[in-house]
């Protein structure tokens, strides 16, 4: 989950765990000084691409939004002097994504297809004059509908919705949707759901509508955590919330590698720690029509963002509690020692490489584990993960050898 907080942004790895008490963390590199965070949006093919804009007309992305520092500026050149209201990313392909701004009086869509190299104008005839002067409408949302090998691109505006399956720079064509029914009012929010054409659009003070749109069968898949070593990883794929009915009846099928694992026949799937390139086939039963989703690559890892990393539901990551490892980093051999707050506690240790291996465990009192000598003198330069479970909860620990 992320929540944007004037020029700051902050995140919290499973919100799920302990709703009462949700410990946020804050990316290192903020954007104070750059204006407010005014909109957010994730790529889904690659997963975890993560599209900031602001409202001083800056456009921002962060490479791995597991990632804190790697957050490039992607403001284009032909950028006016804006507040950007929308970003919206296609659900296909993460380098295409549009800047959607809402001010009167400017060129108010942007368009690229190289990650935010490049930006074209595609506000087209929704602007009575080339440059966005004039009495154009104000811009307020962008939604993406997989159609098929194209798009449908449905835009809300201050006189309601339009669309286009063809971008043209400023030659694009926006015909208006539902005018009879929507009318000429302000668009404040639009939502689409690819796996049936379904549309959800909220105006400002004339309620809400929706829509299906007759489009080919999509499937996605993503999965729910960053895939720490240790982490329950599940992954998961369309679902239609009505059905079955008449028009959606869907089964599932998963692959690992191109091969039908047995059994996973539902819409998520729990790894256990398996690595692999997944899919998932979903077909509608009630059309006979058939989908694969985009492939996704799990590999476990361990790395600083994994050392801040909820491992499963029902392990709570806690403060350090005065647990140290030291020398860190190590040549190979090192010690662990053990704070106040746990010295009365039977502790659980895993130590682990990045592929997931067990190279140690056992079960100590504070005084036992603090005269154990680790080493990992053997074992390839990198970083290796330590777990200590207890009553109160998880500490992870990461371990650099040089």
């Amino acid at each position: 989950v992320f929540v944007a907080g004037s020029g700051v942004l902050y995140y919290n790895l499973d919100i799920r765990v302990d709703p009462d008490n949700v410990r946020w963390e804050t990316f290192r590199r903020t954007l104070v000084g750059q204006g407010n965070i005014t909109a957010m949006a994730a790529s889904t093919v690659p997963q975890n691409k993560l599209f900031l804009g602001t409202g001083n007309g800056n456009v921002f992305r962060l490479e791995d939004s597991n990632a804190p520092d790697e957050i490039n500026e992607i403001t284009g050149s032909n950028f006016p002097d804006g507040y950007v209201n929308c970003i919206a990313v296609d659900p296909r392909n993460g380098d295409q994504l549009f800047a959607v701004f809402s001010n009167y009086g400017i060129l108010s869509v942007f368009h690229t297809t190289d990650g935010g190299l490049t930006w074209e104008a595609v506000s087209g005839n929704l602007e009575e004059n080339p440059d966005g002067s004039g009495s154009g409408p104000s811009t307020r949302w962008l939604e993406i509908m997989p159609n098929g090998p194209d798009n449908i691109y449905f835009l809300g505006t201050s006189t309601g919705v339009y669309s286009t399956q063809l971008l043209d720079g400023m030659n694009t064509e926006w015909r208006q949707e539902g005018a009879d029914v929507i009318g000429n009012v302000v668009i404040d929010m639009m939502k689409v759901r690819p796996s049936e054409g379904y549309i959800a659009i909220a105006t400002h003070g004339n309620g809400v509508f929706e829509a299906s749109v007759d489009v080919p069968l999509t499937v996605n898949i993503y999965q729910d955590k960053y895939p720490c070593i240790g982490n329950n990883i599940v992954l998961r794929g369309n679902t239609v919330f009505q059905g079955p009915t008449d028009d959606f009846d869907f089964q599932y099928q998963w692959l690992v590698d191109g091969q039908n694992i047995p059994g996973a026949n539902s819409n998520g799937l729990r790894l256990n720690s398996s690595e692999g390139t997944y899919q998932l086939q979903i077909t509608n039963r009630a059309t006979n029509e058939t989908a694969l989703s985009n492939p996704l690559v799990i590999q476990y890892v361990s790395n600083e963002f994994c050392d801040n990393t909820v491992t499963s539901l029902d392990d709570r990551l806690i403060d350090d509690d005065g647990v140290i490892a030291y020398p860190n980093p190590t040549q190979g051999r090192f010690k662990v020692a053990v704070g106040e707050g746990l010295q009365a506690e039977t502790l659980r240790v895993r130590l682990l490489n990045t592929a997931g291996k067990i190279l140690n465990q056992g079960v100590y009192t504070a005084d036992q584990l603090e005269q154990m000598d680790f080493d990992i003198s053997t074992q390839p330069t990198g970083s290796y993960l330590m777990e200590i479970n207890s009553s109160k909860g998880k500490i992870a620990k990461r371990i650099s050898k040089l």
